[in-house]
């Protein structure tokens, strides 16, 4: 497993001013094992992301795979318009933008599969979810 989720992990906890301890408790876990998660030993689960998401207000875009910025800004994306512009009249692009946007799980779920694709076949997974 990369140990990027894991320095961003770290960062993280760093910025909420946490100690391993205080942070894995918030999640469930002991600080020994969110450790092992910052060192890149083992992978966040989705219960763990989905409380760091909501109770947090963390980007899972940014902390599986490195886009945007740590935390969720509260201001209109335009990024986000150009996207809802390209998929208005689609019902199947509609459906699956509402349940990705809906459901965290499924972003997560969707975000931990592109993880595990190595960095340099990044650009061209990039072009062909442009298409």
């Amino acid at each position: 497993m990369s140990n990027e989720v894991g320095l961003r992990l770290k960062e993280l906890r760093r910025k909420l001013k946490m100690t391993q301890a205080q942070l894995g408790e918030k999640l469930g876990i002991k600080g020994t094992t969110l450790a092992k998660h910052e060192n890149g030993i083992c992978y966040p689960t989705g219960k763990m992301l989905n409380i760091l998401s909501s109770q947090y207000n963390v980007s899972m875009d940014y902390l599986l795979c490195g886009q945007g910025t740590l935390f969720h800004e509260n201001k209109d994306n335009s990024n986000s318009n150009r996207l809802k512009n390209i998929i208005k009249g689609d019902i199947e692009l509609e459906k699956l933008f509402s349940l990705v946007s809906s459901k965290s799980w499924v972003r997560h779920a969707v975000l931990s599969f592109f993880q595990r694709f190595k960095p340099e076949n990044r650009e061209l997974m990039e072009k062909e979810v442009e298409k």
